[in-house]
């Protein structure tokens, strides 16, 4: 008993290592426990005059979902004003789960999520879930949607052990966590940019990407000054922004770029407004959510300056879809459109269309033109040619490194996915020129 205490004790303090452990153990086990805890199966195949088609939306309950349902909306109500989804009504039911911290237990998280899950499933009528804003309730959610298939679009989750898990009924929306932090480290390699500071939270989520990142600017002969916690028990973000002004390890002055992954929008957006008012008008690079209006209404719009992400959406594209969106979005709602409003919209976007190309809304026949699409016709939405390879992994599409002017992100480089870096995190073409940065930079 007391090496297992032992054992327990040491990894109760380390987030990321049981997050792992505990996805591996829910994804073993949970198709087995489903027996247990639900009805056989409920078959999907509903016939196409039926009078409405309902999914799941799951969405986190705090104001960071905001951009990501009206993305939803406004495609629902696009998809009932034609002709629905095959005849069908489209009911949307939207499903809030709590907001996940690295400060929760993630025991709690993933037993709330598998009960939330569970009261999804236990509706026959819902074919479809889509959302859940976290790796870290996405993982567990999925086995049970896996078990009593039901189609799952993730919207969210970025985490490599997701599209890992060879669900054939799940299909992720984004770049996982190793492709985002490739293309990030690229990026920042090709501007000049050597000596990083990489600050995380405490999540799966955090220091997987962190790690990632780490990793390709070692390869590329770049330089971690500091890797170190954004947020910390007994340690503020002020203390944190002190101590990278004054220290005995590095200088300011040493200092390229930081790079920020948290779940937190409000650790994330309280840092760089507090960086930018002590006077660190240093570059702040970061995976997707950075590409978030939430952010910027924590930051403060002009504090955003030299801010860059990762996004499958260009605001600026010229494709007539992603024109069309923005439109309609500006239109129906007075504000831009962030990265999620787009994968909320094309997730709602891509159900109508596999619906209308195979005429069933048997799940089991959409999971497989969704898998072979991608050497058929692909779907093209507000971002972009969407198609999903053999693990069910977003593929064939564009994939910005999106930079913020104090107005607006814009894009400033282009990279194809998949990627081909030839054994190195350096592709042949790195994008636009550096001077497009240097001028944001002024």
């Amino acid at each position: 008993m007391r090496r297992v205490d032992s054992i327990a004790s040491r990894l109760a303090g380390n987030w990321a290592l049981v997050s792992w452990l505990l996805s591996a153990l829910i994804v073993a086990a949970v198709a087995g426990m489903a027996a247990f805890l639900y009805l056989s199966p409920q078959g999907t195949d509903t016939a196409l005059d039926g009078e409405r088609f309902k999914i799941a939306v799951v969405y986190p309950d705090d104001p960071g979902s905001r951009q990501f349902l009206a993305g939803i909306r406004l495609a629902v109500e696009q998809v009932n004003a034609g002709n629905g989804l095959a005849g069908a009504q489209l009911d949307a039911a939207y499903v809030p789960e709590q907001p996940f911290t690295d400060r929760m237990k993630l025991t709690s998280v993933v037993e709330r999520t598998l009960d939330l899950a569970g009261r999804i499933v236990a509706d026959k009528d819902t074919m479809v879930v889509v959302g859940h804003g976290y790796s870290a309730t996405a993982v567990p959610a999925s086995a049970i949607y896996n078990r009593e298939r039901r189609l799952f679009l993730a919207t969210h989750a970025t985490a490599t052990s997701l599209s890992n898990l060879q669900f054939t009924n799940l299909f992720a929306l984004q770049p996982n966590n190793a492709d985002i932090a490739r293309v990030m480290a690229h990026f920042a390699m090709s501007q000049g940019m050597r000596r990083f500071v990489l600050l995380s939270d405490n999540s799966g989520y955090g220091t997987e990407t962190t790690k990632q990142f780490q990793s390709f600017i070692g390869q590329e002969g770049g330089e971690i000054l500091y890797r170190g916690a954004l947020s910390a028990e007994g340690r503020s973000i002020d203390d944190l922004l002190l101590f990278i002004l004054d220290n005995n390890l590095f200088s300011v002055n040493e200092i390229d770029a930081f790079f920020i992954a948290t779940n937190s929008m409000e650790d994330a957006g309280y840092f760089i407004r507090r960086a930018r008012t002590l006077g660190l008008s240093i570059p702040i690079l970061g995976p997707e959510n950075l590409f978030a209006t939430a952010l910027e209404d924590v930051a403060g719009l002009a504090n955003m300056h030299d801010v860059a992400a990762v996004s499958l959406y260009d605001e600026q594209s010229d494709s007539p879809v992603a024109r069309q969106f923005l439109a309609d979005f500006e239109a129906r709602y007075g504000k831009r459109p962030d990265l999620l409003a787009a994968i909320g919209y094309d997730a709602i976007k891509l159900l109508d269309y596999i619906v209308d190309i195979t005429g069933t809304r048997d799940t089991t026949k959409l999971e497989d033109k969704l898998r072979v699409m991608r050497y058929e016709t692909p779907f093209e939405g507000a971002t972009g040619m969407v198609s999903f390879d053999s693990n069910g992994l977003i593929t064939d599409t564009d994939t910005f490194i999106v930079y913020h002017n104090g107005k607006n992100f814009e894009a400033v480089a282009k990279y194809r996915k998949p990627f081909a870096w030839h054994g190195s995190v350096t592709p042949p073409d790195s994008g636009r020129p550096s001077a497009i940065i240097k001028d944001y930079m002024r």
